[in-house]
């Protein structure tokens, strides 16, 4: 695949969605979350969204290499639970290698930007 340079600079940003799966978005630079979500179609009713593992807000600009992870908000949750506690990466095996690896893929990407792990 040849890659043309335009003159717009992309990101790109990895979205993750547990049980679902996980897809690459290339983005303009300075792209929103809430542009991402548009984009991939995604409401966010009853959903917990996560940028490299946080909380944000819909305003935030994304970077290039970005992980964006949407999971199910759990029952009942009023926000004060930990931030983790509903991430099932953390409790699945399976999904906690999907996000190990989407990370360390945006590690190998620019090892300069990371420390290693």
């Amino acid at each position: 695949m040849s890659e043309t340079k335009t003159s717009t600079e992309e990101i790109l940003v990895h979205f993750l969605r547990p049980g679902i799966g996980s897809r690459d978005y290339q983005l303009a630079d300075g792209a929103t979350l809430g542009d991402l979500l548009r984009l991939a179609g995604i409401s966010t009713a009853n959903l917990a969204i996560f940028v490299d593992g946080v909380p944000p807000e819909e305003a935030l600009p994304l970077h290039d290499g970005a992980v964006v992870t949407i999971v199910p908000r759990p029952r009942g949750s009023a926000g004060e639970e930990p931030w983790h506690a509903s991430v099932p990466a953390f409790r699945d095996e399976d999904i906690a290698r999907e996000y190990s690896e989407a990370m360390k893929a945006r590690r190998d990407a620019d090892p300069g930007e990371h420390p290693p792990a």
